[in-house]
């Protein structure tokens, strides 16, 4: 049992429970030195334009794999969100291609848990074939380049994560259930946790404030976060990260504050 006098629920549950690299307003580096001894897993949100990139330095991978080793820490990989492998624009599929070739290089040492991947909004909802087509066409580049498919999670968004069931039929990808996309979409919940628990690799928990997402878990309703810690405790919950999707310190402590009291339910086995 953690310590009560701390915040760390590091080694508390079934799962590992992890949250993004962006709790402080400061890098990556000083982010991770922070969370490392509170949580299991950290989020790398990565980001890449002709302007800015966050893509750590050779010298920060080596920071980040000596803080992973002395704090049994893992890292999963936030591709960048502009990624489009359903556009109409062979250029744009392939300089997304491009980009995760360039991520999965920089943080190959790292040994990620996992890949997380936005699949935006099909063009045409009416006709989804040629969609899906072109996303099958760059996931077959994807998967070539050596990334192994149950690393690789598919991330529900604002369109019925139904439509991707040809791909997830197709390959042995993961799933990334957002919690926060489901209710924000009006999704039903309970009916998405018993369809995908058994390929959910990676769980995104993050609650609702006066409609925007990704704020502490006081926005979710105790029976909504019951159901999701259950959840996230079947079907090998030792290969699972529940990460606590927010973004700062003030929504990532009083989140831990909030799963505090439910430690006792669902204690690691």
């Amino acid at each position: 049992m953690p310590d009560p006098s701390s915040p760390s629920l590091k080694q508390a549950w079934p799962f590992r429970l992890g949250t993004s690299s962006y709790i402080l307003p400061a890098d990556i580096l000083p982010n991770v030195e922070y969370l490392a001894p509170l949580v299991d897993d950290v989020e790398l949100v990565l980001f890449e334009s002709p302007d800015f990139t966050n893509l750590p330095s050779p010298a920060t991978v080596e920071r980040l794999r000596s803080l992973a080793a002395e704090f049994s820490l893992t890292y999963t990989i936030h591709f960048p969100l502009d990624l489009d492998f359903g556009s109409l624009d062979e250029p744009s599929r392939r300089r997304s291609l491009d980009m995760c070739a360039r991520v999965q290089d920089t943080v190959a040492s790292l040994a990620p848990f996992a890949y997380v991947l936005h699949l935006p909004d099909p063009p045409d909802a009416s006709d989804l074939a040629p969609w899906l087509g072109r996303l099958q066409e760059s996931l077959d580049c994807l998967l070539s380049a050596s990334l192994p498919p149950e690393r690789l999670c598919v991330e529900n968004l604002d369109y019925p994560f139904s439509y991707l069931a040809p791909l997830l039929a197709a390959y042995p990808l993961s799933v990334c259930l957002d919690i926060g996309h489901l209710l924000m979409g009006g999704y039903d919940l309970r009916e998405h946790l018993a369809t995908y628990m058994s390929r959910c690799r990676l769980i995104h928990l993050h609650g609702l404030l006066d409609g925007t997402d990704h704020k502490d878990l006081r926005g979710l309703h105790p029976a909504d976060l019951r159901a999701i810690l259950q959840a996230a405790s079947t079907h090998h919950p030792e290969d699972r990260v529940v990460t606590l999707e927010v973004f700062s310190q003030s929504d990532f402590l009083q989140s831990l504050e909030v799963l505090r009291p439910y430690l006792g339910e669902f204690a690691p086995g």
